[in-house]
């Protein structure tokens, strides 16, 4: 399904209903309904109005957000949000175990919720069900002056965990991999963050469809194969040049939008003599140091599942990285492919590039 959010403006320790935050939130996301679009159109209101929390190992809330489903009628041809802080979203499908209630008054107060997640949180383990404790979500389905009113507290269905990846130094003993110092994150046992060094690279773009704002898997072909042709031989010497890992690419975003993509592989850290490309759309760059947080998986990817794939681990690393208090930009992505599509084991990354402004001082 598609829908909008927001972020509440939560400060440490703030309640999860302060009403400065809900206010705040609602009126982005009213604003948006009501033309604040690049269609300037007015879109129908939908129930329920969600907030999903994000719980830090402290049991304090480290970030919420607050959502609206958008109709079937909107949802072929969304308009864009205006507003920065309005996200348009698309949702896979998800379970969750939910418990209604009613209440008096402007909003349910705290000590209600407090109490309904507690009566739902103890019927789910007596009934030994598995949920993801750390994102509990609230759903109001009216206005606050209506008479009656129902509510409801909610737990997502635990996510069946990624299959394992194949080991990093398995791989890399078989052909050179790009180097980077590896170190763990506290708080997120999944993530690492991976501090590249410089490193000679070619590169080329992968062309993104100007309508879905896509790459398709022909775009993605298309890319290896101009730099798969520089190391066998074309370029200015007719050198061949050993393959390394991972095969990268780089998604830049804008207005929350893919606006460019692109493909590239490392070059062998001993190669001195670098040949020019003869193909105009392979450049031959020195690239500088980075570094990334970055959330390893296994498992053979089809086709047809590879944007269902890819979108659950970059929603995984948001999550681990949030819970562990740790909020990156995420404008600049990459994936990693570590091992040939036919493999039995495989090993693919998803990454988030830590920028200056990124807080990692929750890393150890």
């Amino acid at each position: 399904s598609s829908g909008i959010n927001a972020e509440w403006p939560l400060r440490p320790g703030e309640v999860p209903d302060s009403f400065m935050g809900f206010r705040k939130a609602f009126k982005n996301l009213f604003n948006y309904i009501e033309g604040a679009n690049d269609q300037k159109e007015k879109i129908p209101m939908t129930a329920p109005v969600s907030n999903m929390l994000v719980m830090g190992s402290d049991e304090q809330v480290k970030v919420q957000y607050m959502s609206f489903l958008i109709g079937e009628a909107h949802r072929s041809s969304t308009p864009k949000p205006t507003n920065k802080d309005v996200m348009l979203v698309e949702e896979g499908e998800y379970t969750l175990y939910a418990r209604a209630f009613g209440y008096t008054g402007f909003m349910a107060s705290k000590s209600l919720i407090k109490q309904e997640f507690g009566i739902l949180a103890n019927e789910l383990k007596k009934a030994g069900v598995e949920v993801e404790w750390s994102y509990p979500i609230t759903m109001g389905y009216n206005s606050p002056w209506d008479s009656e009113k129902r509510f409801e507290v909610a737990f997502a269905a635990k996510a069946a965990p990624s299959p394992k990846p194949k080991d990093l130094d398995e791989i890399c003993k078989d052909i050179e991999c790009a180097k980077a110092d590896i170190h763990d994150v506290k708080g997120a046992p999944n993530v690492q963050r991976k501090d590249y060094y410089e490193a000679n690279v070619i590169m080329t773009e992968v062309d993104v469809d100007p309508t879905t704002k896509k790459a398709t898997t022909a775009a993605y072909n298309v890319a290896f194969k101009r730099l798969y042709r520089y190391i066998t031989g074309n370029n200015e010497k007719g050198m061949n040049i050993n393959m390394t890992v991972p095969v990268r690419n780089k998604l830049v975003i804008k207005d929350n939008e893919v606006s460019h993509q692109f493909m590239s592989f490392v070059l062998p850290a001993a190669l001195t003599d670098i040949p020019a490309p003869k193909d105009s759309k392979v450049v031959q760059t020195k690239e500088k140091a980075y570094s990334v947080y970055e959330k390893a998986f296994g498992g053979v990817i089809s086709e047809a599942d590879s944007e269902t794939v890819y979108s659950r681990e970059f929603k995984n690393l948001w999550a681990e990285l949030t819970v562990a208090g740790i909020k990156p930009d995420f404008q600049e992505l990459y994936t990693f492919e570590y091992t040939d599509p036919k493999d039995n084991e495989q090993r693919h990354e998803v990454a988030v590039l830590i920028s200056q402004n990124s807080d990692i001082a929750m890393e150890i």
